[in-house]
C-alpha cells in the first residue's frame, strides 16, 4: 500500500502484482498490475498470496523478513452481508432477505470488521474485493 495524492489531499491505495507469465528461471516475466484503494490505514503493506488459499505471506518492515499467516475463511452469512452491503441494502434489508434479527447481523459484521482489522463496512468491502473474498 502507498499514498496517491495531489496538495493536501492523500488517498491509500492497494497495488497488487498478478503475475501471468514466468521466466525459465522462475522471476516474474510478465504481470498485470491493478490498483485500488486500500483497506490499510497505514502505508507499506507488503503480503504473497495464492488465489483460493487462505495461507499468505505477509512482510515485515521492521524485522526484514516475510512471516506466514492463515486468514480464516469467510462464513456464508458473512459473505451474504458482504455482498448485501455493496449492493446498498441496509442492517434491516439484510436481517429480512437473511432471515436473522437485526441484532445477529450487527453482531456478526462486529465480530468480521475485528477479524478484518477494519472500522466500517466500507473497510469491509475493500478488504474482501482487495484479498478477493467476495
Amino acid at each position: 500500500d502507498f499514498h496517491i495524492g495531489n496538495g493536501r489531499r492523500q488517498r491509500l491505495i492497494n497495488h497488487k502484482l498478478t503475475p501471468l507469465a514466468l521466466a525459465q528461471d522462475g522471476r516474474m516475466w510478465l504481470a498485470m498490475c491493478t490498483m485500488s484503494v486500500s483497506s490499510n490505514k497505514t502505508f507499506g503493506h507488503v503480503m504473497m498470496r495464492r488465489n483460493g488459499s487462505n495461507v499468505f505471506h505477509e512482510y515485515d518492515l521492521a524485522a526484514h523478513r516475510w512471516r506466514e499467516r492463515v486468514e480464516k475463511p469467510l462464513t456464508d452469512t458473512e459473505r451474504s452481508i458482504l455482498l448485501l452491503s455493496a449492493q446498498g441494502y441496509t442492517m434491516e434489508e439484510i436481517a429480512e432477505k437473511l432471515c436473522r434479527s437485526l441484532a445477529a447481523i450487527k453482531k456478526c459484521k462486529r465480530l468480521l470488521f475485528n477479524n478484518m482489522g477494519v472500522a466500517n463496512i466500507s473497510q469491509a468491502i475493500a478488504y474482501a474485493t482487495n484479498y478477493q473474498l467476495i
